[in-house]
């Protein structure tokens, strides 16, 4: 795979139930898909792998590229959007 390129999964035990995906380039961070299972979405587990992108690349811009579904998502987490 590409070295620049990194997924983070989410579990519960051996189960994988989330994942974040990003591309790394320089000091930009650019988060390319974020999912969760449906049974277990809204409940944080999406801001827990986003606080730990955050966290793992702390003083990086990041940007995400979303759709309008998620849009909300972002903007609790602090991100603002551009066109």
């Amino acid at each position: 795979g590409n070295p620049d390129n990194e997924i983070i999964g989410a579990f519960i035990g051996d189960i994988l139930i989330g994942m974040i995906g990003i591309s790394k380039s320089n000091a930009l961070i650019i988060i390319s898909h974020i999912s969760v299972l449906i049974d277990y979405q809204r409940r944080g587990i999406g801001t827990l792998l986003l606080e730990e992108i955050k966290k793992r690349y702390e003083g990086c811009r990041m940007i995400a590229e979303t759709d309008e579904e998620s849009i909300d998502f972002y903007a609790r987490s602090g991100f603002a959007r551009h066109a």
